[in-house]
């Protein structure tokens, strides 16, 4: 999937409210994407985690609010902590 597809399919749902319970990319319920999705996408050193200078701004704007230990990056363990219902975060 390329980039600009992906930034097409963010902006069409929105990516508002990265805690939400709700499904990932190609579960056929038209959930948001997956974190897979997004490194395959956006991961351009390839250290499975997405910093600021790796998403457009206003992707980083929402998927900075997972980023916990406040390093700058975004880790799958971050970013799975706000979208399971039930976490602290």
């Amino acid at each position: 999937m390329t980039k600009s597809v992906l930034w097409g399919l963010l902006a069409m749902i929105g990516f508002a409210d990265l805690a939400s319970a709700q499904k990932p990319v190609g579960d056929g319920r038209g959930g948001r994407p997956s974190f897979d999705k997004l490194l395959q996408a956006f991961d351009e050193n390839q250290d499975e985690s997405l910093s600021e200078d790796e998403v457009p701004e206003p992707v980083w704007l929402r998927l900075s609010l997972a980023d916990a230990d406040e390093d700058g990056a975004v880790t799958r363990d971050e970013f799975d902590a706000v979208r399971k219902p039930g976490t602290s975060n």
